[in-house]
């Protein structure tokens, strides 16, 4: 058997287009979505700070601290999610120790790109994101309020413990005060 350079030459081009063909299932087909969780705290208010010059109560009670947390769910990827990703006993939630929670709104609501209401669960200490339906490539942006019982020593070092909930095809990340490792179970 003899080889020239003819043959070397379809090999070689028989090697690399199979290897731009690989490349371009990869990234075009087989690529799994990612859900992107980025919780960070945007403000907080004592009202001891101003002197009992400002009082402040929800439902007849007086709070102490108010916190407001920004919540961001990001969707990397080309495919959409949908309700079905997520098993519905087990959705993605969020844990804020010591905190109550007494109030969540969408900063950027555009239901043609998402539909995602969150619940509270706990006694108003954990998030449930109930994701119906999220676009590729979108954002939805999500204010929490909440007061925390004994104001913590260093708010700045303070983390939520995060559920990823049980998804199928779908990577999870977790960014600003979400604390690592994740939760096992949403108990």
């Amino acid at each position: 058997m003899n080889i020239d350079g003819k043959d070397i030459l379809f090999l070689a081009i028989g090697l690399l287009g199979g290897g731009v063909i690989s490349y371009l299932i990869a990234r075009n087909v087989i690529h799994r979505p990612k859900l992107i969780f980025n919780l960070f705290q945007a403000g907080f208010i004592d009202p001891r700070t101003y002197h009992n010059n400002l009082q402040l109560s929800a439902a007849g009670q007086p709070l102490q601290n108010i916190v407001v947390f920004n919540l961001e769910v990001s969707l990397k990827g080309r495919a959409d999610l949908t309700a079905a990703a997520f098993d519905e006993r087990t959705k993605p939630s969020i844990d804020f120790p010591g905190c109550k929670i007494f109030g969540v709104r969408t900063l950027n609501n555009d239901e043609t790109r998402f539909n995602i209401p969150l619940g509270l669960a706990n006694d108003g200490a954990r998030v449930i994101v109930n994701l119906n339906r999220l676009r590729a490539g979108t954002t939805a942006r999500f204010q929490i309020v909440g007061t925390f019982v004994a104001r913590p020593e260093d708010l700045s070092g303070y983390s939520a413990s995060f559920f990823p909930g049980a998804s199928t095809n779908v990577d999870v990340e977790t960014k600003g005060a979400i604390a690592r490792p994740w939760k096992k179970s949403a108990a």
